[in-house]
């Protein structure tokens, strides 16, 4: 029973804590989840119209494009999204050391949806049923996942440098103090999400590699 009630505890914990954190900045996330919507749906609308005069050649996202080309295994799948992801992570905290500049990182988000949107609508629309399995079970979940990644990040480092913009910078300790638990949580969320990918990705694909070859 003390397992149990200890392992309950913890849940307990992390949930307050996810509360807390969605509640101190929810006005953050409410206005950037605004503009990530607005960026897919102009996203899924620009990839409907490039499918009816472009073929796999035009999908967006490079990194599937050259999976499902061969011209990288899943294992360079793994290592693109990983880090780049983790380079985009590094680019939002280099912004972060100006709140003007910190601004910009909001670009680097609309820019993610709008390339997640831009492929899913391709994908579905040149190859249908085997495009929708394949947004449905692994590219749409890894891809919001990493997004999820880059907005969380993206919330405290804009809110930092707005807060401690005349006594603390992203190389302080109070930044690594407010952040280190969001640098887990985003750290967890990505490899989980690329795992997945590299898992899952050669099985939903392949009729859209046959289909291609």
């Amino acid at each position: 029973m003390p397992f149990f009630v200890s392992n309950f505890r913890k849940f307990l914990i992390i949930k307050d804590s996810i509360a807390e954190h969605f509640g101190r900045y929810k006005k953050q996330y409410l206005v950037l989840l605004i503009l990530i919507f607005s960026a897919l749906i102009v996203g899924v609308i620009a990839g409907i119209k490039k499918a009816q005069i472009s073929n796999i050649e035009g999908l967006p996202d490079i990194t599937l494009l050259k999976y499902l080309s061969s011209n990288i295994n899943i294992g360079g799948v793994f290592a693109s999204r990983f880090f780049s992801t983790i380079g985009l992570l590094i680019l939002v905290w280099l912004l972060s050391f100006n709140r003007f500049t910190s601004l910009f990182s909001t670009l680097i988000l609309i820019y993610n949806a709008y390339i997640i949107g831009a492929t899913c609508a391709m994908l579905l629309s040149l190859f249908r049923f085997a495009g929708f399995i394949n947004i449905l079970l692994v590219y749409l979940p890894c891809r919001l996942l990493s997004l999820l990644c880059l907005l969380v990040f993206s919330v405290v480092c804009i809110r930092f440098s707005f807060d401690k913009c005349n006594t603390a910078s992203v190389l302080s300790f109070d930044f690594y103090a407010t952040t280190r638990a969001v640098l887990v949580c985003v750290f967890s969320l990505l490899c989980i999400s690329c795992v997945f990918e590299l898992i899952f990705l050669p099985w939903v694909s392949s009729a859209i590699i046959v289909g291609i070859s």
